[in-house]
């Protein structure tokens, strides 16, 4: 009985765990035929952030908040990270030169590319699913 118990209650905490695991930040890659490379800048934290990842158009990539490559100061939803996006031509592997910039993202929140490759729009929502000001630094590119 006492093993079946402890059978349950890891099952539970198992379940519960993945029900309210809650992501780090997310980026959706709407445009319709580039792809978007996002490679994360800051998380104030003092080490290396492994956050970088090259999305197609439809795909959507995430990273866990426990994960502290990701999150490093553990903290709430309201640290900012830095991404920076480009924009690559997949038939060439190039970069649009207008497309590269600074993206600021809440923990927990969400970011949307979409419309024209040259110039895309941002859409960045908090944890809570409202959408925020999206914050948006030109690089400019020779």
């Amino acid at each position: 009985m006492t093993m079946m118990l402890v059978g349950l209650f890891f099952a539970m905490a198992v379940f519960l765990v993945g029900q309210f695991s809650v992501d780090a930040f997310c980026f959706e890659n709407a445009l319709e035929t580039d792809n978007l490379l996002i490679v994360q800048l800051t998380n104030a934290g003092s080490g290396f952030v492994s956050f970088r990842q090259r999305l197609r158009p439809g795909q959507k990539e995430c990273c866990n908040y426990q994960n502290l490559d990701c999150n490093q100061s553990n903290g709430g939803n309201n640290v900012m990270t830095t991404f920076q996006r480009s924009v690559f031509e997949p038939q060439w592997d190039s970069t649009v030169k207008t497309s590269v910039a600074e993206i600021d993202v809440p923990s927990g929140g969400f970011c949307r590319h979409s419309g024209d490759p040259a110039d895309p729009t941002v859409e960045v929502y908090n944890a809570y699913g409202q959408q925020i000001e999206a914050v948006v630094r030109r690089i400019p590119q020779p």
